[in-house]
């Protein structure tokens, strides 16, 4: 996972580099539907793409729900 921010808004996501699957909240990885990158920044009226971000802590995976998707996908 990676913690990234949107440059436009400021938002501040999680996003796997490999799948694009995307979180609002470190907390709610695993445990709730993902969204999709590319959906997501669409959404918002930005292009998907990842210099539409900032990228804050790269390929750091945080928490324990984080975790479990990771292995959960193979991605770990």
């Amino acid at each position: 996972m990676t913690k990234v921010q949107v440059r436009a808004t400021q938002e501040i996501l999680y996003v796997c580099q490999e799948c694009e699957s995307l979180w609002l909240t470190a907390e709610v990885m695993g445990t709730e539907p993902f969204n999709c990158f590319t959906s997501y920044m669409e959404e918002l009226g930005l292009p998907p793409l990842w210099s539409s971000l900032y990228v804050l802590e790269p390929e750091k995976i945080t928490g324990r729900q984080a975790r479990k998707y990771l292995r959960s996908v193979g991605s770990i």
